[in-house]
Parts: structure tokens; sequence; C-alpha cells
């Protein structure tokens, strides 16, 4: 059983390489143009990827094989909020998810690991007493739904709650 972690992604580090090497061989897999896939959220990555703002990163779900999900997140104060908010855009999946080629269980472990991972991050790197993620699909959506359900037990998070197309938990 493979083990899904939050990397951040750099390309100072070979990382942003790495995640486009793997994803262009797993486009190649399913017979994708590599071009042609997921251009525009990851056109608006790679322009933050070497961001000089130190709250602004992007992250990839790794397990130690492949790159299953890539997003950007944020850490800013906004309005009606007191504190920071770690906002979480631009979430793609990869080729291999994206056209059915590993087992539905791995679509689960990358959503999973991307909000664990975000939760830890906001209390570390990227510190913040909100955290907000941006949905990209109606599916995501009723996962979402039932991961703030299963977060919003008495004593977890002071609030998890759905708005639209965001997922917003706060902490204690």
């Amino acid at each position: 059983m493979s083990v899904f972690e939050l990397r951040r992604i750099q390309k100072s580090d070979g990382s942003w390489d790495e995640f486009l090497g793997d994803w262009r061989a797993q486009c190649e897999g399913v017979g994708e143009d590599f071009c042609d896939y997921a251009s525009e959220p990851l056109s608006v990555l790679e322009t933050v990827i070497d961001s000089s703002d130190p709250t602004t990163w992007v992250v990839g779900v790794w397990n130690g094989e492949h790159f299953f999900g890539a997003c950007l997140v944020n850490s800013a104060l906004l309005p009606k909020t007191t504190g920071k908010t770690l906002r979480v855009r631009q979430v793609v999946v990869s080729p291999l998810l994206d056209y059915g080629e590993v087992d539905d269980t791995v679509y689960a472990d990358t959503l999973i690991a991307l909000v664990f991972g975000v939760v830890k991050l906001s209390e570390s790197d990227l510190a913040a007493q909100h955290v907000k993620f941006h949905l990209r699909s109606p599916h995501d959506m009723m996962f979402f739904r039932a991961i703030g359900n299963a977060l919003d037990k008495p004593g977890v998070f002071e609030a998890v709650e759905m708005k639209g197309a965001w997922l917003y938990i706060t902490k204690r």
C-alpha cells in the first residue's frame, strides 16, 4: 500500500521538472497529448511556481511513484475572517486518475491526502486559522461534503461547512 503525501513543488529543487516528467509519461500512457492536458490549471501553477511570495506555494500529492494531484495554496488575510486563511485553488488530478487507469480508491486517497496535507500545512509552514478548498467538480463536492461531515465532529474543528463550490474549515 502506497503512502500519499503532500509535497511542495518548486523549480529550484527539480521537483517541478519531476512533476512535469511524471505527468508527461502518464499522458503518453493514456494516449493524451501532454501539451493539451489540463493546460489552463498547469499554466496557472507554472506562473506562481517560483513566486517570491513566501505565502504562495504549488503542492502535489505524491505516493512515491506518481504525482496524482496538484494545486495552488496561498495564505492570506481575507475579509470577514479573523486570522489567516489558507486557500486551495486550481486543483488538478493526474492523467492516470482522469482517464480511470488506476483503482477508484487512488482518487479518494489523493483527495484525502490533499485535505489532511493542507490542514497540516496550515499548522506549520503556512500557518492559518481557516482553510478553504475550491472544488473542481460536482463529484468533488460530494466527496468533500462527506469529508466535511466526518470532520465536523465535536472537538475536531470549530466549523466545517460547504458554501457554493468551497469547503470551509475553521480550526479551534
